[in-house]
Parts: C-alpha cells; sequence; structure tokens
C-alpha cells in the first residue's frame, strides 16, 4: 500500500476522495472472500475435531465393555468415530463440529449428565482445551493468506 504522503492522490485530490481512495484499499487487503473465510474455519475445526475425538475416546472408550455389534450383527461405532466436520448448514463461509445425529444425544447424556448420571463436561474442557489451538492454526492460514496478497 503507497505511503500517504508519497501517494499523488494526496495532493490532487480533495481530502475525502483520499480517505475514501485509502478506505478502498484497506478493504482489499484484508477483505476474505468466503472460500478464504472456509479454509481459514476448516483449519481451525479440523484442530477442534482431532481435540474432542481424543477426549472422547480418552475419557469413554471402554474396552471392556463396548459392543462392537448390536443384536441383529449391525456395528455400533464408538463415540469418538462419530466426530466429524462438515460445512456449517446455514450457509455460513464456517465449517461444524460435532458427533454424528444418531450419536449426538449421546454425548449430551454423557457432558450434561441425567437426573441418575452425572455430567463429566468432556465436550467442555475440549472445547477450552482448543481455543487457543484453534486459534493459532486460523491465525496460520490467515497470514498465509495475506502474504499471498502482499506479493
Amino acid at each position: 500500500m503507497p505511503d500517504a504522503f508519497s501517494d499523488k492522490r494526496f495532493h490532487d485530490e480533495s481530502f475525502e476522495e483520499t480517505l475514501n481512495g485509502w478506505m478502498s484499499d484497506v478493504e482489499k487487503a484484508v477483505k476474505l472472500t468466503e472460500a478464504e473465510q472456509l479454509e481459514i474455519t476448516k483449519a481451525g475445526a479440523e484442530v477442534y475435531k482431532e481435540i474432542l475425538t481424543n477426549n472422547t475416546k480418552s475419557e469413554h472408550y471402554d474396552y471392556e465393555h463396548h459392543k462392537d455389534f448390536d443384536s441383529n450383527g449391525k456395528p455400533i461405532p464408538h463415540l469418538a468415530k462419530t466426530v466429524h466436520l462438515q460445512k456449517a448448514k446455514d450457509g455460513a463461509p464456517a465449517y461444524d463440529v460435532g458427533f454424528e445425529d444418531k450419536r449426538a444425544y449421546i454425548a449430551r447424556f454423557l457432558n450434561d449428565g441425567t437426573k441418575k448420571l452425572p455430567a463429566d463436561h468432556f465436550v467442555d474442557r475440549a472445547r477450552q482445551e482448543a481455543v487457543p489451538k484453534v486459534i493459532l492454526a486460523q491465525q496460520a492460514v490467515y497470514n498465509r493468506i495475506m502474504e499471498g496478497r502482499q506479493a
């Protein structure tokens, strides 16, 4: 971006026109496209997915009692294997991380508790653990995008 004092517009245009031109330059430099926003949020979502999967497996995987198949011989995936990443359904340029629909209620019971089952807040702890790592992952992608614009 040119320096305001060396920019020819500073001397030839009115102050308002100069500010509008400068603002336009700033917007071009920082405005992200939808694809760039998706790339940034996906980087963070992948980090969170990995942390949530690992925490779910470490806190709720019972090798001794886990059944691999139901009574009909249909496979029963462990809750940690149902963590998935998908584009946001509301059309926002973002990604959602969560459990598959048929298993999400189990995660909610474990995390929030029930009348007879105490809550263990494993999802909440995974979220807290992930925040700094997600920010770093997103920042790395953002910086790469901005460096590409400078070139």
